[in-house]
């Protein structure tokens, strides 16, 4: 576990071979394993929609390039520390966000929930948040309005 700790936080495979004493290749087996078991978890939890949300967290970073800059976002179920989704994008807007928070809503399932996304001060991710956390009204003729689910919180 130690070892698989230490690895995605930017540990030297060298310096875990000398320290631990274990061959690279049982270190790489452990790695692929260990990804392996993470693929199943996201596949049984997101993508299967047994997820209760709660409380979301979602934000972007931006990671320098040679000679541009990219943008990286994520959102995660806080409680169970379960990483939802990622995206990368060239550019920081909308399209990113959904790219993300369209998979956080079908994490969900079809079931209404009370939820609080925690977010940055980006703009677009109140109207965002608003149109997919909606259910549609069909009690009127023409297109349904699109109703926000009444415990959406966003901060």
């Amino acid at each position: 576990m130690l070892v698989l700790a230490l690895l995605p936080h930017g540990c030297p495979l060298a310096a875990i071979v000398f320290a631990f004493g274990i061959d690279e290749r049982t270190v790489a087996s452990w790695q692929l394993k260990a990804g392996d078991h993470a693929k199943r978890v996201q596949y049984q939890y997101v993508c299967r929609r047994t997820i209760q949300l709660a409380q979301v967290q979602a934000d972007e970073a931006w990671v320098k390039l040679q000679g541009q800059v990219a943008w990286i976002c994520a959102a995660l179920c806080v409680f169970p520390r379960l990483f939802i989704w990622g995206a990368v994008s060239l550019h920081r807007d909308k399209h990113l966000l959904l790219q993300v928070m369209s998979k956080v809503r079908k994490a969900s399932g079809r079931v209404v929930q009370p939820i609080l996304v925690a977010v940055d001060g980006f703009a677009a991710y109140p109207k965002l948040l608003k149109k997919l956390f909606a259910t549609k009204d069909r009690s009127r003729r023409g297109s349904p309005r699109r109703i926000p689910w009444p415990k959406l919180n966003i901060v």
